[in-house]
């Protein structure tokens, strides 16, 4: 099941700094050989407090051309958005399914196809929420483009909810939310050549996933597919349920991939 990063900054600067996301993931990896419409709408839930409506519905309706545009993969649905209160409600807010009776602290939204919940920032202040810093927009920003792209993902993948994707994919379906959302560039940048000089490099994909360096090293590992494959490849990979069909994609085993990634990380 996705879950959610980290933290926010106000004035001048955000626009700036979103500018330069965009141009980033824009123009960052393999030119693109394909012009993909990015049409897609966020249906907002009523019931959220108005301050943050006006603070998270903008943020949407920009993010959700701009990951359309990153990964050059059209929105097929529309996107139901709602803002909790609290951490009672943002906990409840998942499916029963799911087995979810209780919520980290760190996690403070999710994603699936057809569905995207925040817990509200005005919330994020109390005990019940940590590593977010509720006045840091851009990477509020950021952290909402992240759930764009695990909904994204989902709308492209047949299970549409990741369920059972998690142990053997959790590093791509997090990885390539770094990734897209602007936030390996964002706060992660150096993190791979970190874990690579640290020796916390996985060992395997499946516990690529853990650790301090994980949204980085995912993230990377992504960068990588992209640039050795190509974004079109990357967007087919969308549709993978699992490892092996994901590496007869790529064209590499898994032991292939990591050794490859390791010496173009440590570049």
């Amino acid at each position: 099941m996705p879950r959610a990063p980290r933290r926010f900054a106000t004035g001048p600067a955000l626009m700036g700094l979103l500018a330069t996301v965009l141009l980033a993931l824009v123009a960052g990896g393999c030119a693109r050989t394909r012009s993909v419409p990015s049409t897609g709408k966020v249906v907002l839930l009523s019931g959220a407090a108005p301050a943050d409506v006006a603070l998270i519905e903008p943020l949407l309706q920009e993010g959700l051309p701009a990951v359309s545009q990153r990964l050059d993969l059209p929105w097929l649905e529309p996107l139901r958005a709602e803002i909790v209160p609290n951490r009672a409600a943002f906990t409840a807010s998942f499916p029963l399914e799911y087995g979810m009776p209780e919520t980290e602290c760190w996690m403070v939204a999710w994603a699936i196809a057809d569905r995207l919940v925040v817990l509200s920032p005005g919330a994020w202040r109390g005990p019940e929420v940590c590593e977010h810093d509720p006045d840091d927009r851009v990477e509020l920003a950021l952290l909402l483009r992240h759930e764009l792209v695990h909904a994204l993902h989902g709308q492209h993948n047949p299970t549409r909810d990741f369920t059972g994707m998690e142990d053997e994919l959790g590093w791509f379906i997090e990885g390539l939310a770094t990734y897209a959302s602007g936030q390996l560039e964002h706060g992660h940048a150096d993190d791979a050549r970190q874990a690579i000089a640290a020796g916390e490099t996985p060992a395997r994909l499946a516990v690529a996933w853990r650790g301090r360096y994980r949204y980085g090293v995912c993230g990377s590992l992504v960068a990588y597919l992209e640039q050795r494959c190509g974004p079109e490849r990357l967007g087919e990979m969308l549709a993978a349920t699992t490892q092996e069909q994901l590496l007869q994609q790529a064209g590499l085993s898994e032991r292939e991939l990591l050794a490859a990634w390791r010496v173009w990380a440590s570049g």
